[in-house]
């Protein structure tokens, strides 16, 4: 966002955020966004407009459990909190809002004859990032008729219900393409709907002829398709479909491209590709081989790579999930510094990684069964002797990424009860600012077995706010002056 307003965009962005918000300088209109509207947490439900945390222990105390709305609107919470209508039309009508905002804003524009060049740079260009909720469960339609009136009808549930909900986004596209023409801008724009990973099948998705789901490094949970639309695509280009590999990182590259951004000195090495000359041209794919993820020893060093036609693949013991679940709970009733008990608890859960490598063109399911002739169709072949300089080849890769990666930022940070909804007129909201967190709580009871009471000292002076103290268990939580807004 911060590059393409630059290069002379406009901005906006609308639905899940989910990168981060203890701090108002990771949410989006400090990223780079002129103008924002939606959720910051993971998910939520679709109708009520609330998101519901995970259980929470405080050292000490007994496990609870926040609720709190999470529609925003440029930096205040939205009116829409108290609506029944399902984000994915709260997210249709504001990215139409948006289009026609900008739209108007911008000179009279004829379309260029088809001849002619196209650049999505054209006077006053905008770029808008819509991310539905849908399909993250809760699995909920906003209206029956997306099931009742369509194909999803010959459906069992859930499965009916998840066809609903892509309905909607379908009809939310149509609604956004008809805007774009009607304001004369489909041909000058470049449409992308992408996935961040594969279905839950308990969810009613599928991923038929894969294996895996959302969450875990196999083909299902990682493989997913990407359209590339609009009138900006050239007639060669239209109508392909394309095996070639991608990243999601690469669309970063490739906007930049597009929008003809000029680097900087002070910008960072992209990880990301620009795909542009091949979606658009007649060049070969960039990419024969991806990084799909590599995690820090916080979680096991878990992760896959994609080397032409092997993947290679190590997954922590147990999940990410998992080990984060069993720190939280370490913390909770731990009275050791912070970074001993994180340690020790990492430390008791964190088992070997196990390895894999498969052929993925061959073996796409990532088959175990070895019930082919050829072994490349359904074996892992990591530890097969024909396969040992294939091995070795992608773990030396695998260490060379490891050895460029960057440290991780990743911080376990005692703070959590301090995002508690309540504290912020029932909305999730930042809980920190620069200066640290927006309040502060004391440490473990005193010795006569009272909670002890210690004032943050980031209290601004001569506040009128009133300071409050919650107590949790053996914890006093001492809300500063800092949490006014």
């Amino acid at each position: 966002g911060e590059k393409l307003q630059s290069a002379g965009y406009r901005t906006a962005m609308v639905g899940k955020w989910h990168l981060g918000f203890h701090e108002a300088a990771y949410t989006p209109l400090k990223r780079g966004f002129e103008k924002w509207y939606g959720i910051f947490p993971g998910g939520g439900s679709h109708t009520g407009h609330f998101s519901v945390s995970q259980p929470f222990t405080a050292r000490g105390g007994t496990d609870v459990t926040w609720s709190g709305f999470n529609l925003w609107d440029n930096d205040a919470p939205s009116a829409d909190n108290k609506s029944p209508t399902h984000t994915t039309h709260l997210y249709t009508a504001k990215a139409k809002e948006y289009i026609e905002t900008f739209e108007a804003a911008a000179p009279a524009y004829a379309a260029p004859p088809r001849k002619t060049p196209r650049k999505l740079s054209i006077r006053d260009p905008w770029f808008l990032y819509l991310s539905y909720q849908a399909v993250h469960d809760p699995v909920e339609v906003g209206d029956a008729k997306y099931v009742t009136d369509t194909n999803c009808k010959s459906l069992d549930a859930p499965r009916s219900e998840l066809c609903g909900m892509v309905a909607e986004v379908d009809d939310g596209l149509k609604t956004l393409r008809l805007t774009l023409e009607a304001n004369n801008a489909w041909d000058r724009t470049l449409l992308v709907i992408a996935s961040d990973n594969g279905g839950v099948p308990a969810h009613g998705s599928s991923n038929y002829g894969l294996r895996g789901e959302k969450a875990q490094y196999y083909e299902g949970g990682v493989r997913v398709p990407l359209v590339v639309s609009g009138g900006y695509v050239n007639k060669q280009a239209r109508g392909r479909r394309l095996q070639s590999l991608a990243h999601v990182t690469d669309l970063h590259a490739t906007f930049l491209h597009l929008a003809q951004y000029q680097p900087r000195a002070e910008d960072k090495a992209l990880d990301g590709v620009d795909l542009a000359p091949h979606l658009f041209g007649t060049a070969p794919p960039p990419r024969d081989e991806i990084l799909i993820n590599m995690n820090s020893a916080h979680f096991g060093e878990a992760g896959a790579l994609i080397v032409g036609d092997f993947k290679y693949a190590t997954n922590a013991e147990p999940s990410e999930a998992g080990i984060y679940a069993h720190v939280r709970k370490a913390l909770a009733k731990g009275s050791a510094p912070l970074e001993n008990l994180v340690a020790a608890a990492r430390d008791e859960v964190v088992g070997a990684t196990t390895p894999t490598l498969f052929n993925i063109a061959k073996n796409p399911n990532e088959r175990t069964d070895c019930d082919t002739e050829d072994i490349e169709e359904s074996c892992d072949l990591y530890a097969h002797p024909a396969y040992v300089e294939v091995r070795e080849a992608m773990e030396q890769r695998w260490a060379q990424y490891r050895s460029e990666m960057v440290e991780s930022t990743f911080a376990w940070a005692d703070d959590g009860p301090l995002a508690d909804p309540a504290l912020f007129d029932g909305v999730w909201a930042p809980w920190r600012d620069r200066a640290g967190p927006r309040a502060t709580y004391a440490g473990l009871a005193s010795s006569s077995g009272e909670a002890e009471l210690i004032a943050s000292p980031k209290a601004t002076p001569g506040s009128s706010m009133m300071v409050t103290t919650v107590a949790v268990g053996l914890l006093s939580f001492v809300l500063g002056a800092s949490l006014s807004r």
